[in-house]
């Protein structure tokens, strides 16, 4: 009885252990709060930006403004001018 308990228990914390490392792999999302100076309304705005890394030794990703306080509620459909104003090397 314990002969076939021990390989079962070992390939079910081996399968974990793999779907862990696969979710941090593939979801390297960060969302960031700023302040900024809004070139395209000439105000200062609150933005929440997203870095999306490739892998997590990646020393650069991509960079999204997802919400901003000039537009409350809306999509930001702007020329996103602020991401400018952001030090990526501090995010």
């Amino acid at each position: 009885m314990s002969g076939t308990f021990v390989p079962f228990y070992a390939i079910a914390v081996a399968t974990f252990l793999t779907l862990c490392a696969a979710m941090f792999f593939v979801a390297r999302k960060v969302l960031h709060r700023r302040k900024v100076a809004c070139p395209g309304h000439h105000k200062d705005a609150e933005i929440l930006v997203e870095q999306s890394k490739a892998t997590p030794w990646a020393k650069s990703g991509t960079l999204d403004v997802t919400a901003c306080s000039l537009l409350p509620g809306q999509p930001v459909d702007c020329a996103k001018q602020c991401l400018g104003c952001v030090d990526s090397s501090a995010l």
